[in-house]
This record gives C-alpha cells, structure tokens and sequence, in this order.
C-alpha cells in the first residue's frame, strides 16, 4: 500500500516527515440493537471493528509505504473493506481513509507455514529472566516475530491471550494491545501492565497465532515480592576473574525507585579494602552496572587473590537488603 500526505487542497506535501499509523479493517460487521428499554426499538446497524492489520511506517518527503499478509481467518464473503490513517510528524497531524477497494476470499498459492510465531516473554524490560523477582505490579513485555506475520483478528477463538497461574477461565485478551515494529509486519511487541499480583511463585503463559492459524505458547515464571519488602537476587560481577575492570549488577524488585547502594569489598582477613556507594534507579528489575577499577581505598591496585564484596541496598523508606559474593583478581 502507497500514498501521501496533502494539504486542504490535495497538494502533496513534500516537507512532510513524520510516521504514518495505518489501520486495516474487514468487511463491515453487522448488529442488531436489543431493544432494552420499553421506548426503544429494534435497529440494525453495521460498524468497522473486524481489524486485520495495525502498524507504524514512515512518512518521506510526505509519501509513505507499508506492507501485510491478510490473515487467513477473515470473512470470506466479498465486500468492501477499510484503511484508516493517521500521521503525526511531530508539529501536525493527518488523518485519513481509503474504502475503494475489496477483500475476502482466499489465496490458493500462499507458502507453506506451518509454523507459529516465535515468542519471548519479559517483566519490565528485556534484561528480566525467568524465575527473576518482581513486585505485585509489574509491565508484561512480549515479543513475537513471524515471517507470515502476527494474527490481531480475534475471529474464531484465535484471540492473542493470556492466563495467570493457569487460570485459563480467566483470559486476559491482548489483541488491542500488541504493536508491530516501525516498517516490518513480521514481528511487534505486547506492553500490558499486571497489577495486584499474589505474593509468591507465579506464572504467565501467552499464546499467539499468526496469519496462517498457526498457534504458539510461552511461559514465564516470576516470583512476586510486595514492594514494602525489599528482595535482591541475582548478585554478580563481570569479568570474574578480572584484571583490569568488573561491572557489578544485581536484580531486586523496586523499578524505578532511587536505591542507595553500597558495594563493601574485602580482603580474605575481613578488612574492608574498598567502598563503592552510588544510587541505581533503573526501569526494570535489572540494575544498572557498577563499575570497579580493581583499585583500593588509597587508590593502589589490589593483588592477585579472592575477595569478598557485600552488597547494601536501602530504599528511600529505610528498608535494606544485602547480599555476598566472592570476586577473584588476577594480573
């Protein structure tokens, strides 16, 4: 699908540079009014909600392109279907929509797919690894990638869904919330945030379909720590062993919050050799890494050996946790 961006005038745009939102719609679905009311009456009516396609494109120069697989589970019958489009380039916005042309039947020399998107699962941001900690209130991130694309219809039980703790008579239905990628139908993301989630070991599993009907599901597992309680986890540094440099980096359960954090290290007699004290504030539950120049209090290189370092983590409301580790160097 090609076009551009006019003026009131139908003149094209050619300074216009921005990102066009393109909306794909099936035919017409058709409803009848239930007449609740002792005044009402029976009416039929027909909107566009049957979606096929949502993505994200550029616009140069005020002209755009973009490209889709229609789904193989549209309404066969023949009618006309709907493009809805919007633009923004940062100062104005554009709005528009095409209906001339018509969708429905089926394509009979179509490739081979047989097989279902691939589908990666994160808490927050993608550095979070399943059986990682977070709190009651985490953002479900999801990533999926199909080289025939991704199903957003919905139609005969082929809804993009979620379940928690394999409550499966409790579907979280995730159509509305997956995105494609900027200029690429093949894969896209899901941002959806969970909120109130039971203390404790929980699981997500989600399960897809692309446009060849073909199904997959994933599963993540979490363990869920309410936020007053501050949980770490995960504590490393890297390279171990090192010689010129490490990175310190833990997990915890406080995204977003201003953690004061300590890293004490010590020599194989207990003695303190070096203090490293800075404030994480990260958005997932990864935090950011904290560099050490293997050097001690009065600036000198450590020698060779193994030491150990502890960690110190406070929040803004007092609460603290730490955690150990042993670290080696060598010259």
């Amino acid at each position: 699908v090609s076009g551009y961006i006019t003026d009131r005038a139908g003149q094209r745009l050619q300074n216009y540079q921005g990102y066009l939102f393109p909306t794909v719609f099936d035919k017409r679905s058709n409803y009848r009014t239930l007449a609740n009311d002792s005044d009402s009456f029976i009416a039929d009516f027909s909107v566009w909600d049957a979606i096929i396609f949502r993505g994200k494109t550029k616009v140069v120069d005020g002209q755009f392109s973009f490209s889709f697989n229609v789904p193989a589970n549209i309404n066969y019958r023949f009618g006309r279907g709907r493009m809805s489009f919007y633009a923004d380039d940062g100062i104005n916005d554009a709005h528009g929509h095409f209906q001339d042309f018509i969708i429905g039947g089926s394509y009979t020399s179509a490739a081979i797919d047989d097989n279902g998107p691939e589908i990666r699962l994160f808490l927050n941001d993608t550095t979070f690894v399943s059986g990682g900690t977070t709190n009651q209130n985490p953002v479900l991130l999801a990533l999926l990638r199909d080289s025939s694309g991704i199903n957003i219809t919905g139609r005969i039980g082929h809804d993009m869904v979620a379940f928690l703790n394999n409550k499966t008579g409790e579907p979280i239905i995730l159509n509305d919330f997956f995105k494609n990628n900027l200029d690429d139908f093949t894969q896209g993301r899901i941002v959806y945030p969970l909120g109130n989630l039971p203390a404790g070991v929980n699981t997500l599993t989600l399960r897809a379909w692309d446009t060849h009907n073909n199904p997959t599901q994933s599963t993540i597992e979490f363990y869920v720590s309410h936020s007053a309680i501050l949980a770490l986890e995960n504590l490393l540094n890297y390279p171990n062993p090192f010689t010129q440099e490490t990175f310190f980096r833990f997990s915890h359960n406080m995204p977003f919050t201003d953690l004061d954090t300590r890293i004490q290290i010590f020599d194989m007699s207990g003695k303190l050799v070096q203090e490293i004290r800075t404030t994480i504030n990260s958005p997932g539950f990864a935090s950011t890494p904290v560099r050490w120049d293997g050097k001690d209090l009065q600036g000198r290189l450590l020698g060779n050996g193994v030491y150990i370092y502890r960690l110190l983590v406070t929040t803004p409301e007092g609460h603290q946790s730490t955690k150990s580790q042993r670290l080696v160097v060598i010259r």
